[in-house]
């Protein structure tokens, strides 16, 4: 299909269009909406020392002091990963938190929550069971570990909600003409002049707009190739949906030796010494109707094409 078989898909479908377009955008808001549902992010940076008084001469004696703080710092790096303290912490409508290691003996923990109030508590919490961890590990080795930094940063992150319409009213737009194509392959309807073409072989001898809106003078080339040809002529319109295009179509030709068809129902009148012309409508003739007629015509005939 070709960028102007799409838009015609678009044009006779506009209206699913519309409601396809909106219900991706509304989606998409929701779903990012639905993603945000723990806007207030904590960030909480703290720096692992010791209490113990280093000679300021020995500079080993301090390097191993911040070589030990850094190597107990991934063992609070670890205390996270254990169910106990995991539970101890009890996550106040938090999400998961998330703890990395920065240099030497730094961490960095993040964690999102519904509300501002929350956060707080929540930072409380782990700032109050980390102290106590610390000391219970204190207490069990021998060590004097702290705390020594401890800082804390509340965000709200807020959403452009105005971006997120327009991404997807985007979407919507991109999947529109794809879900609405997918319908007609679905139901075997002609979405494009050359599936037609390729049934019957045949390049259309026309290709009209909506025939209730069609103007006079786009008429005036079909009208005089059939005044040309000499005997009576049948048009065939395949499917119920058909119909009243096949009839417009003759009022607005004003030609006395033309007859419509409508194909199944009528196809025993099918006369074999007429022209036929076959009146094909984008979107509502189904494939399946084309290639029976192909079967009964003879082999001169014209294909027509209307755009819905």
């Amino acid at each position: 299909m070709t960028i102007l078989d799409y838009l015609g898909l678009t044009r006779r479908h506009w209206l699913a269009g519309v409601l396809l377009t909106g219900l991706v955008t509304i989606c998409t808001v929701v779903l990012v909406q639905w993603k945000n549902n723990r806007p207030f992010e904590t960030t909480v940076f703290l720096t692992i020392g010791t209490v113990q008084q280093a000679n300021s001469a020995n500079s080993t004696s301090i390097d191993e002091i911040v070589q030990a703080a850094d190597q107990f710092s991934e063992t609070v790096q670890g205390w996270f990963k254990n169910p106990d303290f995991q539970k101890g912490i009890r996550l106040i409508g938090s999400s998961e938190i998330n703890v990395r290691k920065q240099e030497k003996q730094n961490l960095l923990i993040t964690f999102s929550n519904k509300s501002g109030e929350q956060a707080q508590e929540m930072n409380n919490l782990l700032q109050s069971d980390l102290q106590k961890e610390i000391e219970k590990y204190n207490a069990a080795t021998g060590s004097k570990f702290i705390l020594a930094i401890y800082e804390v940063d509340y965000e709200q992150k807020t959403l452009p909600l105005l971006f997120f319409l327009l991404v997807g009213l985007l979407g919507g737009l991109a999947i529109a003409p794809f879900a609405l194509y997918g319908y007609e392959y679905l139901f075997q309807k002609v979405s494009s002049s050359s599936q037609a073409s390729d049934i019957f072989k045949k390049q259309p001898l026309e290709k009209l707009s909506n025939i209730k809106n069609v103007k006079p003078h786009e008429l005036d080339f079909l009208s005089a190739y059939l005044n040309k040809i000499g005997k009576d002529i049948q048009f065939i319109g395949a499917g119920s949906e058909i119909n009243s295009e096949i009839d417009t179509l003759m009022a607005a030709l004003k030609h006395n030796k033309v007859e419509g068809l409508k194909f199944p129902k009528e196809s025993g009148k099918i006369k074999t010494q007429a022209h036929h012309v076959i009146v094909c409508l984008l979107g509502k003739t189904s494939t399946d109707d084309l290639q029976k007629i192909q079967v009964l015509l003879p082999s001169t005939f014209d294909l027509l094409i209307v755009e819905a």
